[in-house]
């Protein structure tokens, strides 16, 4: 399995609803917590709507959640 070192978890753009804004932000937490470097972003933008900060992840491992799940997303 190819690994990179570099992950983008999530472009800047609305998530459908809070059950997938929070999957998103779960997973973000999950990479912090087996190790990954946070780069940049992460966070929730606002109270209102679903948005989340563009996240960039360093030193990520192949075993790491965030390099096996699969995130789906649609910009606009």
């Amino acid at each position: 399995m190819q690994c990179t070192h570099w992950l983008v978890v999530n472009c800047l753009c609305c998530q459908i609803d809070d059950v997938q804004m929070d999957n998103i932000l779960e997973l973000i937490e999950s990479g912090k917590s087996q190790g990954a470097k946070l780069m940049c972003g992460g966070k929730r933008i606002g109270h209102t709507g679903y948005f989340v900060q563009p996240t960039v992840f360093a030193d990520v491992k192949c075993n790491m959640r965030i390099a096996r799940e699969e995130v789906r997303l649609i910009c606009y």
